[in-house]
């Protein structure tokens, strides 16, 4: 198998994640919001390399595995959450789910390196930045269902995410 961390969007997203207030971010994204923080990240990403995100054309093989594995075993993790604390057993137990957890993110992360490839450079030119709040609305609006409270949203998803 390849390695799912050799890429520069996994790079991208180890550097913007270990930004002060983004993890917190990011969490709040997925908590509150319910969505994919793996295609919030890479929404920016990609806009770095001015490209557009297309999610009519993004494979259904990458959501489903966003909600077949990668949903489940982050629930799991958090049910053990309480009981870890008082039994090591559970505790050694979540702490296996949470890696398989970052294992199958770092591979969603693969496949949407790759997906990347296959899209064509912005023909528009219009800067990096305006093409990153263009992806973070369609992700805002996939994860929300509509784009109340979206222009917000995105003004901070840029604060933690855009590279400066």
């Amino acid at each position: 198998m390849h390695d799912a961390t050799n890429n520069p969007f996994w790079s991208y997203s180890l550097t913007q994640y270990s930004k002060s207030g983004c993890e917190t971010f990011c969490l709040d994204a997925q908590n509150t919001h319910g969505l994919d923080v793996n295609l919030v990240l890479f929404s920016v990403w990609l806009a770095t390399q001015n490209k557009e995100l297309h999610l009519d054309l993004l494979p259904s093989f990458i959501k489903q595995h966003q909600l077949g594995i990668v949903t489940p075993l982050r629930d799991l993790r958090v049910r053990m959450k309480a009981k870890a604390h008082s039994n090591e057993q559970i505790s050694n137990l979540r702490d296996f789910v949470k890696r398989l957890e970052l294992q199958a993110e770092q591979l969603e992360q693969w496949w949407l390196f790759q997906y990347s490839a296959t899209l064509l450079e912005s023909d528009t030119k219009i800067d990096c930045a305006a093409i990153a709040k263009a992806n973070l609305k369609q992700v805002y609006e996939l994860g929300v269902g509509s784009s109340e409270g979206g222009e917000d949203w995105i003004e901070v998803a840029m604060h933690h995410l855009y590279p400066s």
